[in-house]
């Protein structure tokens, strides 16, 4: 119970924290910065007002998920401590004993969910303020796999299917023998909740995905293409983590279910170990797979404005010349900035008459 007591505490502060940084001009402006920094999009200057709106409208969604996910996720915690015997306020390690922080899984998981459908909501109800201006779309479809890699959707898929197979298992174990229960019981509630929330997330990414995304100029498009992939990427994260998080469990959960059940000792530290091994290959597959292309941030860039990335990566490799060149104690070449900046979208994009994107785009 110490341990989901703390995580709504400290999910209830980051809440209050986010509110107030969106609270005053400053603080949008900041956070509109950090993030056309993070994703090397510029922010014209007439589009503003509109990406700081956006953006505060995205951060208060998110952080009146996490207000009311700190409410929900204390009585799971509870009810978890309580099932498998927890000593309420002990805060005994990571491990499947008397005040283990695996009990709190369920309930951090439920919380994730919950900030999931908050964001989810904030997407597919923004409301459409062009007026009578003309609209800018693209002129063919777009699919989860334009804002998040197609090798992290496969992964998430397979882990968290496989958290909730691995919950059945376990489940089935606790039937045939009673005496396993309350060190399954973490496990099975986090693989349970990890499937509730890929469904969450193929069911509420596909809205956000068919949303209308009202744009009065190529530049507004590709600023709500980074929004709504932002919002995708946090919506992929419960399921995602609730999967890693199934079968990091086993390396605490299984030695005890098999201590509990009258097995040999050797068996349950040696499944321990088969588990940190995949752990880390999966950390490994993680990296190559998803890491491997670039930064998953700046995916929907390199698939929806690959002329936007290559001037990204034109303007990085520059920056890296720039800066050896310095670090030898040269001039820098002329024409090049030392300082990193963001690109701008402008005549890059063309359109139609129509508003449609006629090319550097999906």
């Amino acid at each position: 119970m110490f341990w989901i007591l703390a995580f709504s505490i400290a999910l209830a502060v980051a809440g209050v924290v986010l509110l107030l940084r969106i609270a005053t001009a400053t603080g949008r402006a900041r956070r509109a910065d950090a993030l056309a920094r993070r994703l090397g999009l510029a922010i014209p200057p007439q589009l503003q007002g509109v990406i700081e709106s956006r953006i505060a409208r995205f951060t208060r969604a998110n952080a009146i998920g996490m207000l009311l996910a700190a409410i929900v996720s204390a009585p799971i915690g509870y009810a978890i401590a309580r099932a498998t015997g927890d000593d309420l306020w002990a805060s005994r390690g990571f491990g499947n004993a008397s005040g283990s922080a695996v009990n709190i899984w369920p309930g951090a998981g439920a919380a994730l969910v919950v900030v999931g459908v908050f964001i989810a909501a904030s997407a597919i109800t923004l409301r459409d303020d062009t007026g009578d201006e003309v609209r800018f779309a693209r002129s063919t479809a777009v699919g989860l796999d334009d804002y998040i890699p197609r090798a992290q959707l496969v992964l998430l898929r397979i882990g968290t299917i496989g958290s909730g197979v691995l919950a059945a298992l376990l489940a089935a174990v606790a039937v045939a023998a009673p005496a396993t229960l309350p060190a399954a019981l973490p496990l099975i509630g986090t693989g349970a909740i990890g499937v509730i929330a890929l469904i969450v997330f193929e069911v509420f990414g596909r809205r956000i995905v068919a949303a209308r995304q009202p744009s009065g100029s190529p530049a507004e498009l590709a600023w709500n293409d980074a929004l709504r992939s932002t919002q995708l990427t946090q919506l992929a994260s419960a399921p995602g983590l609730l999967g890693y998080y199934s079968l990091l469990g086993c390396a605490f959960v299984v030695p005890r279910m098999v201590e509990l059940g009258g097995a040999p000792g050797w068996i349950g530290g040696a499944i321990g170990l088969i588990v940190v091994v995949l752990i880390a290959a999966v950390g490994v597959l993680v990296l190559t797979l998803v890491w491997g292309r670039g930064n998953p941030q700046t995916h929907f860039l390199r698939r929806l404005w690959p002329e936007v990335a290559a001037q990204n990566a034109a303007l990085a490799t520059a920056t890296t010349l720039a800066q050896a060149r310095v670090d030898e104690g040269l001039a820098p070449a002329s024409g090049i900035d030392s300082e990193p900046g963001a690109a701008a979208l402008g005549s890059g994009a063309p359109v139609t008459d129509s508003g449609e994107r006629s090319e550097g785009g999906r």
